[in-house]
């Protein structure tokens, strides 16, 4: 968000500064803010990109061993095909 003003300097000046004080408060917040989100994105980011990577993994590691164990089923079990 950002908030803008319509007064004109002369009126934020006028009241003693209070006025460019908020406006700067403001400002900051806002910076801090969206800091705060930036980082909080990049944390989301790294967090599916490391779940990303252990499911790939998991699934490379289950067709592996799906393949193993066919081997050693066709080894083993005869086929219905086997006088072709």
């Amino acid at each position: 968000m950002f908030f803008t003003s319509f007064r004109s300097k002369d009126d934020v000046s006028s009241n003693g500064g209070a006025g460019e004080r908020i406006m700067e408060a403001t400002q900051k917040s806002f910076e801090k803010s969206k800091e705060t989100v930036e980082g909080s994105a990049k944390s989301a980011a790294e967090a599916v990109e490391q779940k990303v990577h252990d499911t790939a993994d998991k699934v490379k590691d289950t067709i592996s061993a799906g393949h193993k164990t066919d081997e050693k089923t066709e080894d083993t079990v005869p086929s219905g095909h086997d006088e072709l």
